[in-house]
């Protein structure tokens, strides 16, 4: 059976981490705002990324850029085991030091490195187990700096956000501003003097999804916030514009990897380990 558990903790802020076991769900194609490491721990997980399909076996490292559409589904019926590092670049400069790691990219989507993917679960483990913060800071680093120097490229970082034309830039302002909002195809397309098609070509040529992607997207992000706020999850949804629980619920899973009650609990358990 597909699990998968979220961990979140208030001491860490601006890295989360992941564990599922997936036989059955794919992601749809998305993309985020950081870079994500995922960590293969059996099975064959397989992903859409750049232009070709890559396969990633055990112990195999793979690798998604910020802004970059993916997919993520298994590679056979018998499914995967993975871990996924989840550093915001907020994250990964305070704890690296280094402004220009805002930007960080990785060049190959796969990597196969004993030490590396070693050092990568081992700072999960500290994650999911509660060690303290120094402990879980000292591991991530160790892990992250092994990554970045067998696949890093911080000088590549293309910024699509200031290639992208002045419309596609105005539209994702007005998305991000107001998350909740179901504008028409036609009113995003006035707003900036074009046609619709012509808005749905530009955008998708510069972001790589299509305008309602990005749009659910916003929406998602907004409800992280929300439920981390301890909001309860059908006012969530409501305040969203989701037409009930359910239909959030199906949604949050399939661009996250765990539901709603998943995430909120991760955030419950973190909170109460911090006033022990």
């Amino acid at each position: 059976m597909d699990w998968s558990t979220i961990y979140s903790r208030a001491d860490l802020s601006g890295v989360e981490t992941l564990h599922a076991h997936f036989t059955r769900h794919r992601y749809s194609r998305h993309s985020h705002e950081f870079a994500v490491i995922g960590l293969v721990e059996s099975g064959i997980q397989s992903y859409s990324y750049l232009g070709a399909r890559h396969r990633t076996g055990p112990g195999g490292v793979f690798f998604v850029n910020p802004q970059e559409p993916h997919t993520g589904e298994p590679g056979d019926t018998h499914g995967y085991v993975y871990r996924a590092l989840y550093p915001t670049s907020d994250f990964l400069c305070a704890l690296l030091g280094n402004e220009r790691l805002r930007h960080v990219h990785f060049r190959e989507p796969v990597l196969y490195d004993r030490t590396a993917s070693s050092s990568l679960r081992q700072a999960h483990l500290a994650v999911e187990r509660g060690e303290s913060r120094i402990v879980c800071e000292s591991l991530l680093l160790r892990a992250l700096i092994s990554l970045l120097h067998l696949n890093g490229d911080v000088d590549h970082a293309p910024n699509r956000i200031r290639r992208s034309r002045y419309a596609v830039r105005r539209i994702r302002e007005l998305i991000d501003a107001d998350p909740a909002q179901e504008p028409s195809l036609r009113v995003l397309a006035e707003i900036v003097h074009m046609s619709p098609y012509h808005l749905a070509h530009v955008f998708k040529r510069e972001i790589g999804l299509p305008i309602h992607v990005y749009a659910e997207m916003a929406r998602i992000r907004q409800a992280k916030l929300l439920l981390r706020g301890g909001q309860a999850i059908v006012a969530v949804a409501n305040q969203l514009g989701y037409a009930d629980q359910s239909h959030f619920t199906r949604r949050y899973k399939q661009l996250e990897g765990v539901t709603p009650g998943e995430y909120q609990k991760a955030q419950d358990s973190s909170r109460r380990r911090r006033k022990q």
